[in-house]
């Protein structure tokens, strides 16, 4: 089948971890350079982005990108890993939480925030990751981080049950969120259910079962599930390059303006995607400077 590159995204199921996932892919694709894009909790759903081939070095660029969720927070309870699967450490019975004031207590999420991770999180502190800690009884004080919410909205209130949506940027546990939530309204509140909807450019809707990557293997249909490089990283413009800077970009050469034969697309312009006249993707570039001439300094190139 040889080597794939590209883009696949996995519509997950819960109770799989993200590494759960890229070994499916591995044995789907039979080829070992296989990547997430961002972690997904194994007891959420939805999408995680994974990359293959030469697409797993465009790792810093994707994942990047704001996250988008849906989800159901438990009020109430509190659990020593901030979800349903966790042990109940508190409970309240009995509370009178009114939906206003469930609303204005999210509000006051809305902007940037520092949060502490949950103690059972693949974040690392000291070469270790917090669970694998937690799991032997060690108590670690994660280190708070600072993340932007740009929504956090009551989609309804059924106690004790909040359902929601949220966008926010990479990093962000929803997880704490829960619980910090259930710690403002005095009560504990733990997640109960999580969905991821979108990852930067990607979206769910366009997202695969592992059962349906499967079968378009087996079909030799898998051009129809790999997303090639020209097309992704879209909030960057199209750089198209000369034959001759083609060849400097391969060798992380600097590139002259003379040797861009146009541009197109994309809203920003601190990083450029190279490509060459048959949209073939090349790498990653950012404007720069040599010996006073203004041109492209390439930072990340994928090779052939």
């Amino acid at each position: 089948m040889g080597e794939k590159t590209g883009i696949i995204l996995v519509n997950k199921r819960r109770g799989m971890t993200s590494h759960d996932v890229v070994d499916e892919i591995r044995k789907i694709l039979h080829q070992k350079k296989v990547g997430h894009m961002g972690t997904l909790d194994p007891q959420a759903e939805g999408l995680l982005v994974l990359g293959v081939g030469r697409a797993t070095r465009l790792f810093p660029f994707l994942v990047k990108g704001v996250k988008v969720y849906t989800g159901i927070i438990r009020l109430g309870a509190e659990t020593n890993t901030y979800d349903r699967d966790g042990e109940v450490i508190s409970r309240v019975e009995d509370f009178n939480i009114s939906e206003e004031e469930v609303r204005q207590a999210m509000e006051e999420f809305v902007g940037q925030i520092v949060q502490v991770p949950p103690p059972f999180s693949a974040k690392k502190t000291g070469g270790k990751r917090l669970y694998e800690l937690a799991r032997k009884g060690k108590k670690v004080e994660p280190r708070p981080v600072k993340v932007e919410i740009h929504y956090f909205t009551l989609k309804a209130y059924d106690p004790p049950y909040i359902h929601f949506d949220i966008k926010c940027s990479a990093g962000t546990y929803v997880r704490s969120i829960a619980h910090d939530l259930g710690q403002k309204l005095g009560v504990g509140g733990y997640l109960d259910y999580l969905k991821r909807l979108r990852s930067g450019e990607f979206s769910v809707d366009d997202a695969h079962t592992l059962e349906e990557i499967k079968e378009a293997a087996e079909a030799d249909r898998l051009d129809e599930i790999i997303i090639p490089l020209n097309r992704v990283l879209t909030e960057y413009p199209v750089v198209y390059l000369r034959e001759e800077g083609v060849r400097r970009a391969r060798h992380g050469n600097f590139i002259s303006l003379k040797m861009v034969g146009g541009k197109e697309g994309g809203r920003r312009n601190d990083f450029f995607r190279l490509m060459d006249f048959r949209s073939n993707f090349i790498g990653i570039g950012k404007p720069g400077k040599e010996g006073g001439e203004l041109g492209i300094k390439p930072v990340l190139i994928l090779g052939e």
